[in-house]
């Protein structure tokens, strides 16, 4: 009986959100272009607007998004991780068990602050660059013959770079994994470990992908 009234009160909570968003972001945006476009030409740099748009929203995608995906795909595997075999999936808008806080050792600190650097850093010039957005594209329009055969090589190529990296991560951290017993106490700081590489892989590629995205309409509608 309350299923309705709940599901009416999050989609009527998304739309506020989504609406306040667009009210603020787009003009904030907006001012931000124009300013670094006047900056960019005071500091007699060679860049057109639409390369500095396209840097702008590069920058969202590194600095913003990157590190808001990862945060949400890490409670997402922790969710599945602890959801029993055999049980149906929870309602999505039904709170999931928190990620529990674990002392983090040093080492495994640093590993996290540089993936998220070089993730950031690396989605920036990827993202960014219009160059690697003109070379992506003729790549993949010069490989497939129309637009919907561009779009599953697209596709394709975004799974095989999942894979690429995701495998070998669960590779390493589930070799260290099963060496330790179900009912030890280190386990659980294992898991935690484990999800959050995997959830940086996941989020990194679907980053990448929305950046290219991104980038491709500014090079090719603007």
């Amino acid at each position: 009986m309350n299923e309705a009234p709940t599901a009416t009160r999050s989609t009527v909570r998304m739309l506020l959100i989504t609406v306040a968003a667009v009210v603020v972001v787009v003009p904030v945006a907006l001012a931000a272009w124009i300013g670094l476009i006047f900056l960019a030409d005071r500091l007699e740099m060679d860049l057109t607007a639409n390369e500095v748009f396209a840097w702008l929203i590069a920058a969202v995608v590194a600095f913003v998004l990157w590190p808001i995906t990862l945060r949400a795909t890490r409670r997402l595997f922790w969710r599945q991780r602890h959801r029993r075999i055999g049980d149906p999936d929870p309602a999505e808008d039904a709170p999931g068990p928190p990620v529990p806080k674990i002392r983090v050792t040093p080492g495994d600190r640093l590993g996290r602050i540089t993936v998220v650097i070089v993730g950031g850093l690396a989605l920036l010039l990827i993202s960014g660059s219009q160059e690697i957005t003109a070379l992506l594209t003729v790549g993949i329009g010069a490989a497939s013959s129309g637009s919907r055969s561009a779009w599953l090589l697209l596709q394709l190529a975004v799974f095989l770079l999942l894979l690429a990296l995701f495998f070998p991560v669960l590779w390493l951290t589930d070799r260290t994994l099963r060496s330790v017993p179900p009912a030890d106490p280190r386990r659980q700081a294992l898991e935690v470990r484990q999800d959050w590489y995997l959830a940086a892989v996941t989020a990194w590629v679907a980053c990448l992908v929305l950046g290219y995205v991104f980038a491709y309409l500014v090079l090719t509608r603007l």
